[in-house]
């Protein structure tokens, strides 16, 4: 492994998308130096033994999403963030076993949707949306595409439907699209 180096600071492991992580930093005080002695006391939900009060016996279980209805056994979220090259080294292997533990695998592509959906939202409330986005109009119904599907979908409720979720579901409804073709 080559390792570029600007004074004590690594900066750049090599290869790069082979290496996600690299830390040799030179400060005064290193944690080495702390001995955090802490102790677990009790239990909630379990007899407070050290018969009963073992991992095996703990429910890490929990409920996600606005009604609670997605429910994970960890509540773990593995993002798929990074270059292309670590997103194509492991990427593929963390999302094979993300629903055998009932994890949520998240990509780029979705939470840029999501976020620029947020987004232009946002401009359309306070009534500046930028002249890249004013050509395909100045409502949430004009620039998204799904609009009208979602507003016959749901009705009045599609007013309370956040910017950045319509964005994420015109994403999908684009790559559903390219998968039939």
């Amino acid at each position: 492994m080559k390792i570029r180096c600007a004074g004590a600071e690594v900066l750049y492991p090599q290869p790069y998308g082979l290496i996600t992580a690299g830390a040799e930093k030179d400060y005064p005080v290193d944690l080495s130096y702390f001995n955090i002695m802490g102790m677990a006391v009790g239990a909630h939900g379990v007899e407070a033994t050290s018969d009963a009060a073992v991992f095996s016996n703990v429910d890490l279980e929990v409920a996600i999403g606005s009604k609670k209805d997605i429910k994970l056994k960890l509540p773990f979220i593995i993002p798929g963030l990074g270059s292309t090259a670590v997103a194509k080294n492991n990427w593929e292997g963390l999302a094979l076993g993300a629903p055998y533990f009932k994890i949520i695998g998240m990509a780029r592509g979705p939470i840029a949707a999501a976020m620029i959906g947020k987004t232009i939202g946002n401009a359309v409330k306070s009534k500046e949306v930028p002249v890249y986005i004013s050509r395909f109009g100045r409502t949430i119904e004009d620039i998204f595409v799904t609009s009208t599907e979602l507003k016959h979908r749901f009705g009045a409720d599609f007013d309370s439907i956040p910017a950045g979720a319509i964005g994420l579901y015109t994403y999908m409804q684009r790559i559903a699209q390219g998968m039939r073709s």
